[in-house]
């Protein structure tokens, strides 16, 4: 659901919106907030990340393990979509903003780090740039979880620290910036369910949501938070979603449709071409004149329709048959039976 909310903000602010596309945004702004789907994401890592690992902590025996998992989780499927997207910048360099072919940019973008530049060759993978990030600090805190947890605990403090600066740059922007935060919410989240029982967590559930949706809100009409600011609110809002809903899957009181998962299984895929091909739909569309006979409000959800299928498809026929090559098919961990937190 979070990455079908960035793909219907894109769909809107990024394609139908445009002057140069149909101009308009036939649902309104109702969609201009969906942005924070990623916020949500980074939450949600922050809470899988420490659940998945919690017995990894401080056993650097399981460091080289934990680093192949999460290696093969991020990087082969990105650098498959990335080798197929980056000839297009070199062949038509207007689809792109101009610096996507530049080496310092690559370079960057392979690694996943921001070494040289504060930009990516695929818009949409900053959020991956961020991950992996956090992936390496939590790599202390399973070689030495005291060295670990303190330089996380002042990872998070700088980047909470950054929101007081309005300095634009590689270090303020990626390394300390206050997006970091959210994945120690995350983390909290995990330590929470696992200690304790989280209480009423369907009100504690449409707590959460309340809260997201009210950041949204003020995101898309009111402005009434700084960015910074309204960043915190949506962690707390995806926060109290997370751990409500673990809660609720732990006690038998939910259950998520096979087609429902299947479709979260893709999500990383969808989220890591649907911004490209909703580029490409939009320019061949224009280009065969097809607007002519496609509305706004169709031809949105034409494009997002599309793209959700074709990131399904990308899925089902890459994505899935290279994990299970890798041996890093998707397994279920199950919460419900007897709860883990004191009784």
């Amino acid at each position: 659901m979070a990455a079908i909310l960035v793909v219907l903000f894109h769909t809107s602010v990024s394609i139908i919106a445009q002057p140069k596309y149909w101009d308009s945004q036939p649902f309104g702004r109702i969609f201009d907030f969906g942005d924070s789907g990623v916020l949500f994401f980074f939450v949600l890592s922050g809470f899988i990340i420490m659940h998945a690992h919690h017995q990894d902590l401080d056993r650097p025996e399981r460091l080289r393990a934990y680093a192949w998992k999460r290696f093969r989780r991020i990087y082969p499927i990105y650098w498959i979509v990335l080798v197929l997207v980056m000839p297009v910048y070199f062949e038509v360099p207007t689809f792109g903003k101009g610096y996507e072919t530049e080496p310092g940019v690559i370079f960057s973008s392979v690694l996943l780090l921001h070494v040289t530049s504060a930009h990516e060759v695929i818009l949409v993978s900053w959020t991956l740039f961020h991950e992996v990030l956090f992936y390496l600090f939590f790599a202390l805190a399973i070689w030495r979880v005291r060295v670990g947890m303190v330089a996380i605990g002042v990872w998070f403090l700088l980047s909470a620290i950054s929101m007081t600066t309005h300095a634009e740059s590689v270090w303020t922007g990626f390394y300390v910036s206050n997006l970091n935060t959210l994945f120690g919410f995350g983390m909290a989240a995990a330590v929470w369910v696992r200690r304790r029982q989280v209480p009423s967590p369907l009100a504690v559930a449409l707590l959460g949501i309340a809260i997201f949706l009210l950041a949204g809100i003020d995101q898309t009409y009111w402005l009434h938070l700084s960015a910074a600011i309204r960043t915190l609110v949506f962690g707390l809002g995806a926060t109290l979603i997370v751990a409500a809903l673990v809660e609720l899957e732990r006690q038998s009181r939910v259950e998520i449709p096979a087609w429902l998962q299947r479709l979260g299984d893709a999500s990383y895929s969808i989220y890591l071409v649907h911004f490209f091909e909703l580029s490409l739909f939009a320019k061949l569309i224009w280009a065969s004149g097809g607007d002519r006979i496609l509305p706004a409000p169709v031809a949105f959800v034409v494009l997002a329709g599309l793209s959700i299928l074709v990131g399904t498809l990308f899925y089902m026929g890459v994505e899935r048959p290279l994990l299970r090559i890798l041996g890093g098919g998707r397994k279920a961990v199950s919460l419900r039976g007897k709860p883990s937190y004191p009784q």
